[in-house]
């Protein structure tokens, strides 16, 4: 869910630009084009003006960004969101960088979590899942996105057919906002956001034609991996994270901390799990009735 552009006025200093024209410009030159048309057109002093990065700095930040997901800290997460937010809102400014404002948007969310965590009350007992409290309070006050229909309505009985909840159409959610076409800058696509190592093990073809941009196949490749990570591991937790990072990651560190619980092990997976976790069963609560443990009967 983008948020609002509060502090610049870009949409409506700025001409219109959006897919057509990045056709015509080609991959290569979309960011040197947007740089030079918000030099031009944004107000000075607007914040878009100094934030919105060229090629190298994009490709720059997003390292930046993912080795902090990978291999970070909480705290290394929360610094990154002053220069996520200014990307982001520069982002905006343009219908054609929708993908990139879309998928850092999300991250910037994981960010002011990792911000806000460290200062929130500690939650009541003993969580099986860090942070799913704080989680459970920020979706409780987010609307469902606008583009859930008709997926959230149609795609549960693939989930169903692999005998899982069929609820789990809501990973959507958090994974892409149920935006089909949805293309991460690091590779992942569709609804589910399956990388195409993963997608090609679970028999999606990528050529011609990318299989995971169908809806349909994106939703029954999911729940083929997630009906296989929950058999592995036997709790939802621990499959999610096995989602989200790896399986062999995760069942590595069960190994080497001699555990058996998603608590046990969470402190050494990558910040963007540590996130996503709790994330996705607060998520799953709001919309589904879940509880931190899995579905209510």
């Amino acid at each position: 869910m983008l948020r609002p552009i509060t502090a610049l006025t870009l949409l409506g200093a700025l001409p219109v630009w959006g897919a057509a024209d990045a056709g015509v410009v080609g991959p290569d030159g979309r960011f040197d084009l947007g740089h030079d048309w918000v030099q031009a057109f944004a107000p000075e002093g607007a914040p878009a003006r100094q934030a919105f990065p060229d090629d190298a700095q994009w490709q720059a930040f997003l390292a930046r960004v993912q080795r902090v997901l990978d291999r970070g800290s909480l705290a290394d997460l929360a610094a990154l969101e002053a220069p996520a937010r200014a990307m982001v809102n520069a982002f905006q400014a343009m219908p054609v960088f929708a993908a990139e404002a879309a998928w850092l948007n999300e991250r910037l969310d994981y960010m002011e979590v990792a911000r806000i965590a460290p200062t929130s009350p500690p939650e009541a007992g003993a969580s099986p899942v860090p942070f799913y409290q704080l989680w459970l309070h920020r979706l409780g006050q987010r609307p469902a996105p606008s583009a859930a229909e008709p997926w959230a309505t149609n795609l549960p009985t693939v989930f169903t057919a692999e005998e899982l909840p069929g609820s789990l159409v809501w990973l959507a959610e958090v994974e892409s906002s149920f935006d089909p076409a949805a293309k991460s800058p690091v590779g992942a696509a569709g609804l589910f956001q399956l990388m195409p190592d993963t997608a090609n093990d679970l028999g999606l073809d990528l050529e011609p034609e990318d299989g995971r941009l169908d809806p349909h196949a994106n939703a029954q490749a999911a729940a083929r991996y997630l009906h296989d990570l929950h058999r592995r591991f036997a709790d939802w937790p621990l499959a999610f994270a096995a989602y989200n990072a790896g399986p062999t990651r995760v069942a590595k560190l069960l190994r080497q901390n001699r555990a058996s619980t998603y608590a046990a092990i969470a402190p050494d997976l990558p910040a963007e799990t540590r996130m996503f976790v709790p994330k996705v069963l607060a998520t799953l609560t709001v919309r589904a009735a879940w509880t931190v443990e899995g579905p209510t009967p």
